[in-house]
């Protein structure tokens, strides 16, 4: 699957060890029910209806819904990165759901295709999601795991089952990125990872805000990804 993704950084970085991710530190159930810090981790989880995710051979994500996400003002530093930020969501997403769930490739529906367009959806589970918001955060050294100077990005979708249409899961997740003192980062909201936060090749702030909100993106993509594994 080819993603022309600037956002996305170095395939190497994308691939970091496994030690860099949320694992889940506490119970995560399959019944259905309404969770919340589901396996330590996931803020909001809904399960519909339970199913086996080894019942479907990919997975199509459908373009997340960005028309109402929140935008700096136009004459913003960080409008720029934040508008690359919502235009690329999808492929992120699919590409870290690639990476984890490979016995599920994921197919990205094209935009503006109606749901019956990109062929029968039989064997598939659909992703269908939202950005909430998109706050692209300070360079300013933040040292509370909460604190208001941290890109923040919010998430929500629906999984659904491709034949029938019926919603399985509801998942709603934040991530935070943001200074810590030095150029080290710490990611995520429960999980805290460092990691070296440094400009591109131009040296422009506007590289840390896209880095950071790429980063949010992929733990959220990362995050979707292990709930589908769970089942």
């Amino acid at each position: 699957m080819k993603i022309p993704f600037r956002l996305i950084l170095p395939l190497a970085l994308m691939m970091m060890s496994s030690s860099l991710w949320a694992t889940f530190s506490r119970p995560s159930p399959t019944a259905p029910g309404q969770y919340s810090n589901w396996g330590g981790e996931i803020d909001k989880l809904v399960i519909v209806a339970p199913f086996k995710l080894a019942d479907y051979n990919r997975i199509v994500v459908e373009p997340f819904d960005t028309s109402s996400t929140p935008l700096p003002n136009e004459r913003d530093s960080t409008y720029v990165s934040v508008k690359s930020a919502l235009d690329h969501t999808t492929p992120v997403i699919a590409a870290m759901l690639s990476s984890v769930l490979p016995g599920a490739p994921p197919q990205i529906q094209e935009p503006g295709a109606s749901p019956d367009d990109s062929g029968t959806k039989a064997g598939a589970l659909v992703i269908r999601g939202k950005v909430l918001t998109m706050e692209p955060g300070s360079l300013i050294p933040v040292y509370s795991p909460n604190g208001p100077g941290r890109a923040r990005t919010v998430i929500a979708c629906e999984v659904v089952d491709g034949i029938t249409g019926k919603t399985l899961l509801r998942f709603q997740q934040e991530r935070r990125v943001g200074p810590s003192g030095g150029s080290a980062e710490t990611f995520g909201r429960h999980t805290q990872v460092s990691v070296s936060l440094r400009p591109g090749p131009t040296g422009s702030s506007g590289d840390l805000y896209e880095k950071a909100l790429a980063f949010n993106l992929r733990f959220i993509g990362r995050d979707l990804a292990d709930v589908l594994k769970s089942f």
